[in-house]
């Protein structure tokens, strides 16, 4: 049994990514991001092949705080999720460097690993991923 890395994002996901994206949430495959196609978004290819790659963003949100719920919505070009999963391979890093910087054109970011009680907030901005800063969670 291994802890669990939350994930909660916004993101404005970029005009030649939304086709994309929309095939990735509607799409009922164990590997979700392997709908994706490869030849015109090849840096997606080494996650989807991940064996927890669907999680995001299809992960229950399992011992995160009360306030992080089960979300996954795509209006107007906005993307929000919440997620959570075990983070083994590196799944998370792996997403945000190597294709949430790829399809969106900004994102807003909290990680949170289960045992602590520090969450990183991150954001992307003109293709960059960078910590802003640490949020201490109330008790």
């Amino acid at each position: 049994m291994g802890m669990y890395t939350g994930l909660k994002v916004t993101a404005k996901i970029k005009k030649e990514f939304v086709e994309e994206l929309n095939k990735v949430l509607s799409s009922d495959m164990d590997y979700v991001w392997k709908s994706v196609d490869s030849k015109r978004f090849p840096f997606v290819e080494k996650y989807a092949n991940l064996p927890r790659s669907s999680s995001i963003p299809f992960g229950n949100v399992c011992y995160m705080p009360d306030d992080w719920e089960n979300k996954n919505s795509f209006e107007n070009g906005v993307w929000k999720f919440c997620c959570a999963l075990k983070n083994y391979e590196g799944e998370i890093e792996i997403f945000l460097k190597e294709v949430l910087v790829e399809i969106c054109e900004w994102a807003k970011i909290e990680k949170l690993y289960e045992e602590e009680s520090v969450s990183a907030i991150l954001d992307v901005q003109e293709g960059s991923l960078r910590v802003v800063r640490e949020s201490v969670l109330e008790t």
